[in-house]
């Protein structure tokens, strides 16, 4: 969320244009570099959310993922 505005159907929409795109170029891997999250604890709903995605791109289009977390991610939230 910013300023109580929630952020997450402006996160959705982004996910399904990256997908779009990483199909379009045939990616062989997707680095994610940086924060995943921008607090050390996120709401659930944007775990949830990330959670899905990953699955799409691992799963259903077969890209790994490499993620390298940031100083905001929690180690639990991320295994």
């Amino acid at each position: 969320s910013l300023f109580e505005y929630s952020l997450l159907e402006d996160q959705r929409d982004y996910f399904q244009k990256l997908c779009q795109k990483l199909k379009e170029e045939r990616v062989d891997l997707l680095i994610i570099a940086g924060d995943i999250f921008d607090r050390s604890v996120p709401a659930s709903q944007a775990v949830g959310m990330l959670d899905d995605l990953f699955y799409h791109i691992i799963q259903e289009l077969q890209i790994p993922i490499l993620a390298i977390a940031g100083n905001h991610d929690g180690p639990t939230r991320l295994s």
